[in-house]
């Protein structure tokens, strides 16, 4: 089993949050992964992610990297924002950036090492934000296979429901969009 939490490390490691949920719901499949060591894992290869995130902007070589990460070249100005955000409120900026969830803390992290932002400032707010996001997202994949059948028979539930109120919505706004047109 320790080789299965080498392939979570670096699936987190590479995806982070999807890899995170998937392999909290694999340690409900399986009784055989430890739910803890899970999180404990998926914690330090997010941590671990972020150090890399750091270090490409700290050793100068965004601008090189650049050329080979077509999708990193489209953060540039969001990594000049946040550079300036850094700047101001620093660890404030980091953990909601963090805890908000979204591509945003990759290029904080980037203008935090070109900043040259003390890592030692990050580290506690990143071990606070991992430990509450990383233990979110556990949560939420642990418990989310645990209850397939409920979640299963609560969308069977909700289908006709759904599909009823589409229809009339679309329905609606036929009939207005005809009525609009007549006048």
């Amino acid at each position: 089993m320790p080789m299965s939490y080498v392939i979570i490390f670096l699936a987190v490691l590479i995806e982070g949050p999807i890899a995170t949920l998937t392999a909290a719901a694999m340690a409900a499949a399986d009784p055989r992964l430890d739910i803890l060591m899970v999180l404990f894992v998926a914690m330090v290869g997010n941590l671990t992610a972020d150090a890399c995130w750091y270090l490409l902007g700290a050793i100068g070589k965004y601008g090189k990297i650049l050329n080979y990460i077509p999708w990193l070249k489209n953060q540039s100005g969001l990594v000049n924002r946040a550079s300036v955000e850094m700047r101001k409120q620093g660890v404030k900026v980091f953990v909601l950036t963090k805890l908000g969830f979204g591509l945003g803390s990759i290029p904080l992290l980037i203008a935090a090492g070109i900043l040259n932002f003390n890592w030692r400032k990050l580290l506690g707010a990143a071990l606070v934000t991992e430990t509450v996001w990383t233990g979110a997202l556990c949560t939420i994949g642990y418990q989310a296979w645990a209850n397939l059948g409920n979640i299963t028979a609560l969308f069977e539930k909700a289908i006709p429901w759904a599909s009823v109120s589409i229809v009339a919505c679309l329905l609606f706004v036929l009939v207005r969009s005809v009525m609009s047109h007549s006048r």
